[in-house]
Parts: C-alpha cells; structure tokens; sequence
C-alpha cells in the first residue's frame, strides 16, 4: 500500500465499511487488514450463517480506532449494511470449481446483498472480490439495475490480486521497488483472461517478444502456482491487493488526485462487450475515468482476442443465469455481536 499510504493520511473523511464474507479465510485476513486503517471509523463485518462473535471479539483487542461490529444471518443484512459507504463482497470458493458451479453456490446470496444495498445504502462503492470475480460482478451489476440504483462508476471488479502480482513480479525483473513501478491491465479477472500490458508499463523496459511472453506467463499462471504449491488459493495477497484497492477507492472518495488502480469494470473500448478489465481513475464517485485499450504488440493483441471470447461468454451466462432466477430469498435467523 506504499502508493496510497500517504494520499490516506491526507484523507479528511472517515468512513463505514461493510464487509460480506467476513468469516471466509479471504474475509478474515481483510478484516485484520481493514481494521489497520486509520480513515475507517465503522468496519461491518457480515457472515449470513456462521457465528463470527469470536472474530469480532480477536479484531476487538487491536488497539486501533476502528470500530468493529459483527453480524450473521441474513435479517441482519440491512443493519449490517446500513449507510455504508463502501460494500466488499469476500466470499472465498475453491478457484478449481468451475465458474458455473461457483456462480451457483454464492450467486443467490450475491443478489441478496445486491437487493439490500439498493435500500439501505445505495450510494456505496461496491468492491467484488469473490470468484468468480468477473461473473460476480456482472451479477452485482445486473441485480443492481434491476432494483433500480445501479450506478457503473460504483461497481468495481477487483483485478487487484493481478495488479499487484504484475507489479511484484515486473519490478523483480527491472530490478526495481515494487512501489516505484506500474503494469496496466486489460482483459478479464482469471489467469487465462488477464493480461498485462508489458508494453505500457511504467518504468518501462524494452523486452523483445520472447522475454515479454516469459514475463507475461509468470505473471498469469502465478495463483495457479500457489495453489500447486499451498494446496489452498491465494488468500493472503488477494487480501492485500483487495485491501489497497478499497484504500485507493476511499483515497478517490476524499478527493486525492491521480489514484490509478485496475478494475473490471462498464466497457466502452471493445463494442459488443459489456465488462471488461481496463486502468482507471477513481475520483469522488468511484470510477471518474476508464483509459481506453493502448496500441498493443501483436502478441498482446493475439492475447486479448482470445481473452475477449471467453469475457464475452462468461458475462453472457452470468446474466443468462440472473434472468431465470426466482426472486423468492429464504429469511433466517439472526444476530448481532
């Protein structure tokens, strides 16, 4: 977070974050971390069936100023979503689950967030990192019309797990601080539909077209990697990365200027595809500005045409499957810690 650190301390807003998820292994690392910041003055923490009393009361004893509250059980959705500024959605799934099977298991709980979010807090920024982070956020986005508040510049994709892996890895290759450097990324949010644009990055460093693939595919596959090697996803970076995303947007939100990050987010670059990952701006409404696709190498180019197919297909079938469900949502108990 070394980038955003210094626009937070200027920030003068404080602000209520709720975050759903909050007992997932993705859920839990955020919430140690989002506890952290000064500028958060109500941290929410929601879980819809297990008890997070005893996580509430671990975050209780970090002598930080930030308050926490923990709720579970869906009644207790609107309480916990209330007048928040910024929603996360972190529920952690198994990345070696199809999209299909993952869209089944937490998509009807993603559309009873989307519902209570348009009553109770419908100005919120909306950070989805849940995977599949893509199709999540169609849904969100979806939903989010459909109840009649969607705002584009409010829905964010988290790309931020591949932005800061691009960056790591691109600033160890330069030799230079990961801080001082800055890959863009277009495309989708899965190892096989990101792509870092090389040819753009700041410091930048001419590679010929055998490094930039070398590079390029360390970038890509590198969760599939930890998942080989930890036999578990990638929670600890994609908490962090998730976490200076949502610094960034509160940074945004103060009104500190040039804050770039990478989100999936409404696209107007690639006619005929609703959501895409681009570079953007964000400013005191969320999203101020998305930077259009740069001229790309021929192999960046081959890359992106092949990513494009399976976008398209995704967000076609994310919103395939929120036309055919039912709006009936079952009600169960709750409580507050």
């Amino acid at each position: 977070m070394a980038k955003i650190g210094s626009a937070i301390k200027q920030c003068s807003k404080l602000f209520k974050v709720t975050l759903c998820g909050a007992g997932s292994p993705l859920g839990e690392t955020m919430a140690l971390l989002l506890k952290q910041s000064p500028v958060i003055k109500c941290l929410d923490l929601y879980e819809e069936k297990r008890n997070i009393s005893g996580q509430v009361l671990d975050l209780f004893a970090i002598e930080t100023s930030c308050h926490v509250r923990g709720f579970f059980g869906e009644h207790c959705l609107p309480t916990a979503l209330a007048n928040a500024d910024i929603v996360i959605l972190a529920n952690s799934m198994t990345k070696s689950q199809s999209a299909k099977k993952q869209i089944e298991a937490i998509g009807p709980g993603t559309i009873k967030v989307a519902r209570v979010i348009a009553d109770a807090c419908p100005e919120a920024i909306v950070v989805v990192a849940s995977p599949p982070v893509g199709s999540l956020t169609v849904i969100v986005s979806e939903a989010l019309m459909e109840f009649g508040c969607y705002n584009y510049t409010k829905v964010l994709g988290s790309a931020a797990v591949h932005y800061s892996r691009a960056n790591a890895i691109y600033a160890s290759y330069i030799k230079q601080k990961p801080k001082d450097v800055s890959v863009p990324l277009i495309g989708g949010t899965s190892s096989e539909t990101i792509i870092p644009v090389l040819s753009y990055a700041e410091p930048y460093k001419y590679l010929n077209e055998k490094k930039m693939k070398r590079v390029t595919n360390v970038i890509r596959t590198g969760e599939l990697e930890i998942e080989k090697q930890a036999k578990r996803p990638e929670f600890l970076n994609s908490a962090y990365a998730t976490v200076r995303l949502v610094q960034s947007v509160m940074a945004g939100l103060c009104g500190q200027p040039c804050i770039r990050e990478c989100a999936f987010v409404k696209n107007v670059s690639i006619p005929g595809l609703s959501y895409l990952t681009l570079p953007v701006l964000l400013g005191l409404n969320g999203v101020k500005r998305t930077y259009d696709i740069p001229e790309l190498t021929q192999y960046e180019s081959k890359l992106l045409e092949k990513a494009v197919k399976s976008i398209s297909n995704d967000t076609d079938y994310a919103i395939k499957w929120i036309v055919e469900q039912l709006p009936e949502m079952k009600s169960s108990n709750c409580g507050m810690v």
